[in-house]
């Protein structure tokens, strides 16, 4: 099962995440090292520049479609599977509230107790599958958005055309007379409006997706046999330049969402915690509230259950809704960090010079620090980091307001502008680079940093679980030693061992011990703080009472974000994991070698609209002729690993491949 494979990944893998951390920061320390020594001229930074335009606009909006789809769909699979549970958490609350008729009070608390612990294991049993049916549920949102972006929005090669300052300057031009595209209002009353379109959207391409995926490794197998027909020395350097500067941009931006959504997922977790303490304080304040109104007579008492089910309503209603509202704010927290990220990309150019081995060797001696690490850290940070959030919502809230418009209206007039055959070539090298890249990384990221959400999930429901559980234990305890033979015998033992005198002698002892510490330093210095408060500290009681709830309140939230912080530091080290072995598949450079150019095999093997589908020439004489030139450049081209060994690996797969798929 793919869950528990991603999950082995991420558990063994963490000490090597640690080490590729580790070199990414050096090596960002390292290229701007080399940007200040050997500094790139005017027209080097001008040509980066709009390279970077390029790749950073198709993975933003990528992206955008990937996240945003994962995360509605989450808002969706969670009500659906709180809808789900809520008959079967219903009917265990109304079985353990209900009053029993003609029993004694003892067997009452019994069998009420019985339904109570029965009604928490059967809702931890049924949360395990409708996690992972969500989680499926998700990915599936993802792979099929990323398919709809492709496919639709960057489908035309010109998008990714790297546009001389000359074209921009008549796209400018032309942008002037584009209108205004109309907003489209977002519903704040009822979220699940925006889902609603989603679920419609992903079903219309759900069958083409599908189609794309099953043809898809037969296409990846025959433009890599294509591409390392097509392998020589120009075009590698030529692919180890695009490699570096896609796969750099799609890491940040890919990080920057991720880091952003996590952080304000660990605030909504939290917040769904504590939504469960508030829930059960409601359902009595309610119950309580509606006692009240039948004492006097407001509301008739001769409705059955009504306070058993308003107290059961407020108590489910609250933790079902909060996550459920919150999605929103985290759907906007990734957008802000990857505006963040494209902001940062493009302030300098040097973010999209290449730097060869050569150049990185001169300055493998700069290390970039090793920061600290501990859960009492983490907690400060990602309190600091919810003002950086709100600082960089209004600076996101002011682009999107005052120059979002005019960038959208420059890509519709870039589309408008004459390019070049070269450029258009090139673009489509460029389009079907960007395309691999990020299917690979986002497809790993997205599946580990869910099955990692998904495991964390199950891991808090079995908190949750085990907590009741513990508190039933009184009760456990009960119906064991007066219902059973055993039970009682067992009882009988306690009572005999609490009235022997040494067991008596011993209890005051603890007793004294305890008065020994509320009567210590620490805690009549509480004591004398809590004294000094108005109103409260003239009351012995309520200056108790206040001091014990902010010690509990305290202690709760701490707690609460430090267990969230855990879980969401294990996400996003899955995110990073999964991209980390994405790159590992795509280490070779010959898969960023052209597809499309003067002499290469795929001339006459034209994309369909979302380059995906041969649709002209007889497949075996094509493939035939691939591995004929293969086979020839085997002997001669420039290879990233020239060995005999490397020559036969190609040559068998080739032809193993060609027998497969006949």
């Amino acid at each position: 099962m793919e869950f528990f494979d991603s999950i082995a990944q991420v558990n063994s893998n963490k000490k090597n995440l640690k080490k590729w951390e580790q070199e990414q920061k050096n090596i960002e320390l390292r290229r701007k090292e080399l940007a200040k020594k050997n500094p790139a001229t005017r027209e080097e930074l001008e040509r980066a520049k709009s390279l970077g335009r390029v790749i950073v606009d198709a993975v933003d909006i990528t992206d955008d479609y990937s996240e945003t789809s994962a995360q509605k769909m989450e808002m969706a699979t969670e009500f659906m599977a709180g809808m789900a549970t809520l008959p079967l958490a219903g009917l265990f609350l109304y079985k353990a509230m209900k009053p029993p008729k003609g029993l004694d009070f003892f067997k009452a608390m019994s069998r009420q107790a019985k339904w109570g612990i029965g009604g928490s294991i059967a809702l931890f049993a049924l949360s395990i599958p409708l996690t992972f049916w969500a989680t499926q549920k998700q990915k599936e949102a993802s792979r099929i958005s990323r398919f709809i972006a492709r496919d639709k929005e960057l489908n035309n090669p010109k998008f990714f055309v790297e546009y001389t300052p000359e074209q921009i300057k008549q796209a400018q031009e032309i942008a002037k007379n584009i209108p205004d595209e109309k907003e489209e209002k977002e519903n704040k009353f009822f979220p699940f409006s925006d889902t609603f379109k989603l679920l419609s959207e992903l079903s219309e391409n759900k069958n083409a997706y599908k189609e794309w995926a099953e043809n898809r490794p037969r296409e990846e197998a025959r433009d890599l046999a294509g591409k390392r027909a097509n392998t020589s020395s120009e075009t590698l350097a030529i692919a180890m330049k695009d490699k570096d500067v896609i796969t750099r941009v799609v890491k940040k931006i890919n990080m920057y969402a991720e880091e952003y959504s996590e952080n304000t997922e660990t605030a909504v977790a939290s917040a769904s915690m504590l939504s469960m303490l508030a829930g059960m304080a409601a359902g009595g304040i309610a119950a309580g509230i509606t006692y009240a109104l039948q004492k006097i007579n407001l509301i008739p008492k001769e409705i059955p259950f009504l306070k058993t089910g308003v107290a059961g309503f407020f108590t489910i209603a609250l933790p079902l809704a909060v996550p459920i509202l919150a999605n929103k704010y985290i759907i906007k927290s990734a957008q802000i960090g990857r505006f963040k990220a494209k902001q940062e990309l493009m302030e300098d150019p040097n973010n999209f010079i290449y730097h060869d081995q050569q150049e990185m060797e001169s300055v493998k001696d700069i290390e970039a620090p090793k920061e600290k690490e501990g859960i009492f850290k983490t907690n400060i940070d990602n309190i600091k980091f919810f003002f950086k959030l709100l600082k960089d919502s209004k600076e996101y809230n002011k682009y999107k307001k005052e120059q979002e418009k005019e960038d959208n209206k420059l890509r519709k007039a870039l589309l408008q502008v004459e390019v070049t055959d070269e450029q258009l070539k090139r673009a489509k090298n460029l389009q079907e680079k960007v395309f691999n890249v990020f299917e690979k990384s986002d497809e790993m990221w997205q599946r580990y940093s869910e099955d990692a959400e998904s495991a964390t999930k199950i891991y808090q429901e079995a908190v949750i679980t085990g907590s009741s559980l513990l508190m039933s234990i009184p009760a456990a305890g009960w119906i064991f030693c007066t219902e059973t033979k055993m039970g009682q015998r067992f009882a009988e033992r306690v009572k005999d061992f609490y009235d022997k005198p040494e067991t008596q002698a011993r209890l005051e002892k603890i007793g004294n011990g305890l008065k020994n510490i509320s009567e210590s330093r620490p805690v009549k210095f509480i004591g004398d703080s809590f004294s000094k408060i108005p109103y409260i500290g003239k009351h012995p009681v309520i200056t108790a009472a206040v001091a014990a709830f902010t010690a509990l309140m305290g202690a709760t939230l701490w707690g609460t974000l430090t267990v969230q912080s855990k879980f969401t530091k294990y996400q996003k080290d899955a995110g990073k994991i999964g991209f980390m072995k994405a790159m590992e598949e795509l280490k070779d450079p010959v898969y960023f070698v052209d597809k499309y150019s003067t002499n290469s095999p795929f001339d006459s093997i034209k994309p369909a609209s979302s380059g995906l589908k041969v649709i002209s020439g007889d497949m075996d004489s094509q493939i035939q002729k691939i591995i004929k030139q293969k086979k020839a450049s085997l002997q001669t081209a420039a290879k990233p690993q020239n060995s005999k060994t490397h020559a036969a690996n190609d040559n068998n797969f080739i032809d193993r491949w060609v027998v497969e798929n006949r």
